[in-house]
Protein backbone atom coordinates (compact mmCIF):
# COMPACT_ATOMS: atom_id res chain seq x y z
CA UNK A 1 0.00 0.00 0.00
CA UNK A 2 1.43 3.10 -1.17
CA UNK A 3 1.01 5.85 1.62
CA UNK A 4 -2.91 4.87 2.24
CA UNK A 5 -3.57 7.65 4.71
CA UNK A 6 -2.02 11.05 2.80
CA UNK A 7 -4.79 13.33 2.71
CA UNK A 8 -7.28 11.84 5.38
CA UNK A 9 -8.70 13.50 8.07
CA UNK A 10 -7.61 11.65 11.94
CA UNK A 11 -11.53 10.01 11.91
CA UNK A 12 -10.74 8.34 8.70
CA UNK A 13 -7.43 7.72 8.83
CA UNK A 14 -8.15 5.74 11.74
CA UNK A 15 -11.01 3.67 9.91
CA UNK A 16 -8.79 2.94 7.24
CA UNK A 17 -6.05 1.54 10.11
CA UNK A 18 -9.11 -0.54 11.85
CA UNK A 19 -9.49 -2.33 8.61
CA UNK A 20 -5.98 -2.64 7.74
CA UNK A 21 -5.80 -4.74 10.93
CA UNK A 22 -9.12 -6.45 10.70
CA UNK A 23 -7.57 -7.98 7.37
CA UNK A 24 -4.10 -8.24 8.59
CA UNK A 25 -6.02 -10.49 11.56
CA UNK A 26 -8.53 -12.17 9.73
CA UNK A 27 -6.33 -13.58 6.65
CA UNK A 28 -3.00 -14.04 7.94
CA UNK A 29 -1.82 -11.34 5.71
CA UNK A 30 1.38 -9.63 5.15
CA UNK A 31 1.25 -5.86 4.32
CA UNK A 32 3.90 -3.69 2.86
CA UNK A 33 3.57 -0.26 3.45
CA UNK A 34 5.14 2.68 2.43
CA UNK A 35 4.42 5.72 4.71
CA UNK A 36 5.83 8.96 5.82
CA UNK A 37 3.63 9.07 9.16
CA UNK A 38 6.69 7.73 11.55
CA UNK A 39 3.07 7.58 13.90
CA UNK A 40 1.91 4.72 11.39
CA UNK A 41 5.45 3.10 11.12
CA UNK A 42 5.71 2.58 14.96
CA UNK A 43 2.63 0.01 14.53
CA UNK A 44 4.30 -2.27 12.27
CA UNK A 45 6.39 -5.27 13.12
CA UNK A 46 9.11 -4.31 11.00
CA UNK A 47 10.53 -1.60 9.42
CA UNK A 48 13.06 -0.29 6.28
CA UNK A 49 13.88 2.70 5.60
CA UNK A 50 15.23 3.58 2.18
CA UNK A 51 17.00 6.80 0.96
CA UNK A 52 17.71 6.93 -2.75
CA UNK A 53 17.10 3.47 -3.53
CA UNK A 54 19.30 2.33 -0.69
CA UNK A 55 18.37 1.01 2.96
CA UNK A 56 19.67 2.87 5.45
CA UNK A 57 17.90 1.67 8.56
CA UNK A 58 16.00 -1.34 9.61
CA UNK A 59 15.04 -3.19 12.54
CA UNK A 60 11.47 -3.26 14.61
CA UNK A 61 10.08 0.05 16.14
CA UNK A 62 11.46 -0.66 19.02
CA UNK A 63 14.57 -1.72 18.31
CA UNK A 64 15.32 1.58 16.27
CA UNK A 65 13.81 4.11 19.19
CA UNK A 66 16.20 2.05 21.31
CA UNK A 67 19.09 2.62 18.96
CA UNK A 68 18.58 6.15 17.01
CA UNK A 69 15.93 8.31 19.74
CA UNK A 70 16.84 9.26 23.19
CA UNK A 71 14.33 9.63 26.15
CA UNK A 72 13.78 12.80 27.85
CA UNK A 73 13.01 12.95 31.71
CA UNK A 74 11.12 16.30 32.21
CA UNK A 75 10.66 17.56 36.09
CA UNK A 76 9.23 20.09 37.29
CA UNK A 77 11.10 20.62 40.54
CA UNK A 78 10.13 22.17 44.23
CA UNK A 79 14.06 23.15 44.86
CA UNK A 80 15.53 23.70 41.14
CA UNK A 81 19.10 24.24 42.31
CA UNK A 82 18.89 20.86 44.51
CA UNK A 83 17.80 18.94 41.31
CA UNK A 84 20.09 20.42 39.34
CA UNK A 85 22.69 19.63 41.52
CA UNK A 86 21.98 15.87 41.82
CA UNK A 87 21.78 15.60 38.05
CA UNK A 88 25.10 17.25 37.44
CA UNK A 89 26.17 14.60 39.92
CA UNK A 90 24.79 12.15 37.89
CA UNK A 91 26.64 13.17 34.79
CA UNK A 92 23.52 14.53 33.02
CA UNK A 93 23.01 17.37 30.54
CA UNK A 94 20.14 19.22 31.24
CA UNK A 95 18.56 22.14 30.30
CA UNK A 96 16.21 24.68 32.16
CA UNK A 97 12.70 25.78 30.16
CA UNK A 98 9.85 27.51 31.50
CA UNK A 99 10.22 26.16 35.31
CA UNK A 100 11.24 22.57 33.80
CA UNK A 101 13.94 20.75 34.22
CA UNK A 102 14.60 19.00 30.97
CA UNK A 103 17.64 15.88 30.86
CA UNK A 104 17.91 13.82 27.97
CA UNK A 105 18.53 9.94 29.50
CA UNK A 106 19.90 7.01 27.80
CA UNK A 107 18.59 4.43 29.63
CA UNK A 108 15.12 4.52 30.94
CA UNK A 109 15.89 1.77 34.46
CA UNK A 110 19.37 3.86 35.26
CA UNK A 111 17.53 6.92 36.38
CA UNK A 112 15.51 5.07 39.00
CA UNK A 113 18.39 5.97 41.57
CA UNK A 114 18.44 9.79 40.63
CA UNK A 115 14.63 9.62 40.85
CA UNK A 116 14.99 8.23 44.34
CA UNK A 117 16.98 11.08 45.78
CA UNK A 118 15.56 13.75 43.72
CA UNK A 119 12.02 12.97 45.02
CA UNK A 120 11.65 15.15 47.76
CA UNK A 121 12.67 18.34 45.37
CA UNK A 122 10.12 17.58 42.82
CA UNK A 123 6.57 18.15 42.26
CA UNK A 124 6.31 15.80 39.58
CA UNK A 125 7.93 13.91 36.74
CA UNK A 126 7.62 12.22 33.59
CA UNK A 127 9.57 10.16 30.99
CA UNK A 128 8.88 10.85 27.80
CA UNK A 129 10.04 8.03 25.30
CA UNK A 130 11.90 8.47 22.11
CA UNK A 131 9.41 8.34 19.04
CA UNK A 132 10.12 6.86 15.75
CA UNK A 133 9.75 10.87 14.30
CA UNK A 134 12.93 11.20 16.46
CA UNK A 135 14.70 8.13 15.34
CA UNK A 136 13.82 9.10 11.51
CA UNK A 137 15.49 12.39 11.99
CA UNK A 138 18.63 10.80 13.68
CA UNK A 139 18.60 8.09 10.85
CA UNK A 140 18.68 10.90 8.31
CA UNK A 141 20.30 13.12 10.39
CA UNK A 142 23.13 15.24 7.79
CA UNK A 143 21.60 14.23 4.13
CA UNK A 144 20.09 17.13 3.18
CA UNK A 145 19.43 15.31 -0.15
CA UNK A 146 16.80 12.67 1.49
CA UNK A 147 13.98 12.21 -0.34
Amino acid sequence: MDEPTTGLDPKTRELVWSTISKLQKEYQMTIFLTTHYMEEAATSDYIVIINHGKIIAQGTPYDLKEKFSQDTLRIKPLDSMSVQSLLEHYNYSFLVKNNLIIANIQDTKKIIPLLQEVEPFIESFEVIHGSMNDAFIEITKGDENYD
